[in-house]
């Protein structure tokens, strides 16, 4: 009897192995090529990648080189560009005047912006501040509860006019008027005991749109909405939301929430987005784009290269180990 139970579980540890489904569209329109690139991706965040030999690429598609000794990518657009030398050591270079900042902390750093002479940072202990880099002083700092374990995809704060916005480790926002020099609104995006720090944070018309790994939130003045997804990538485009979930679905809501369109490719691994013009392109990890209308009415899957864990995809390439795909 024995030896027939173990047969019996033998089979069916087998049986589920061998059973494992892949994502295999039932029509392939063709292929988009990969280009080799000349460096690899060494370490991917929420706003960049940095690359090796010194050199580091943004989500709007700035590319930076010369970068010394680089641990992390936190923020780069056209004027600045923001990274750790280490933990606790962030540098500010402002590339439309030619300026460097360099600025010390006690605490490793894990998300940061700026404005003019203010910077506003996010430490690992969930600490927040806001530091006025000329006069070498804290404006405002508060810590917050602990955090056990949290998403890397840390989003970074936002300065909308006179106002700070603060997304912390442990799943809240806050908001903070450098006018009034206080905490003027709090809100809690998510309970969850761990993972629940904003991975996106975003400002569409007069809404505020956040999200952690598993919800996204709309704020407005006057109420707010929520969505319960598992999230794998999220993209903002033209007034729009667009979702990828763990489950293969694609998801695109309004401004409030309210959803417009979904479509699920089973046992798909969506991975990123990219918007351009009238239409969307998703990567699917195991080797393939699907290209979309906003809608999700007419689409067509192509095949191309593998994305492995070093994936990151700015607005208009798919990158991955040392390949490039350029949406045209």
């Amino acid at each position: 009897m024995k030896k027939i139970s173990l047969l019996l579980v033998i089979g069916f540890v087998f049986v589920g192995c061998s059973s494992k489904s892949y994502f295999k569209p039932e029509k392939v329109t063709g292929s988009v090529n990969s280009q080799k690139m000349d460096y690899t991706i060494e370490s991917v965040s929420n706003s960049g990648a940095l690359l090796s030999d010194g050199y580091a690429l943004s989500k709007n598609g700035n590319i930076y080189n010369n970068l010394k000794n680089p641990k992390r990518f936190i923020y780069g657009d056209s004027s600045k560009l923001i990274y750790t030398k280490d933990d606790n050591s962030l540098k500010i270079d402002m590339l439309n005047i030619g300026t460097t900042r360099s600025v010390q902390f006690d605490t490793a750093i894990v998300g940061a912006n700026s404005k003019n002479n203010l910077l506003a940072i996010i430490f690992a202990n969930n600490k927040i501040a806001l530091f006025d880099m000329d006069k070498n002083e804290t404006l405002f700092s508060e810590t917050l509860e602990k955090v056990i374990a949290l998403n890397t995809k840390v989003a970074n704060p936002i300065f909308l006019g006179e106002l700070v916005i603060f997304p912390t480790l442990d799943g809240k926002i806050i908001i903070y008027d450098t006018t009034q020099k206080k905490v003027v609104r709090e809100i809690i995006l998510t309970n969850e005991r761990y993972f629940n720090n904003a991975i996106s944070l975003e400002v569409i018309k007069n809404r505020l749109i956040a999200s952690t790994q598993t919800k996204v939130i709309s704020i407005n003045p006057t109420f707010f909405t929520t969505l319960d997804i598992d999230i794998s990538d999220i993209k903002f485009y033209k007034d729009r939301v667009f979702i990828l979930s763990k489950d293969g679905k694609v998801t695109i809501c309004d401004e409030d929430l309210r959803i417009l369109s979904e479509k699920k490719f089973p046992f798909s691994q969506l991975t990123g987005v990219v918007a351009k013009g009238e239409k969307i392109y998703i990567a699917e990890r195991s080797g393939y784009i699907v290209e979309s209308d906003l809608n999700l009415t007419n689409y067509k899957i192509y095949s191309s290269t593998k994305f492995d864990d070093s994936f990151f995809a700015s607005n208009s390439k798919f990158y991955t180990n040392k390949s490039v795909v350029e949406i045209k």
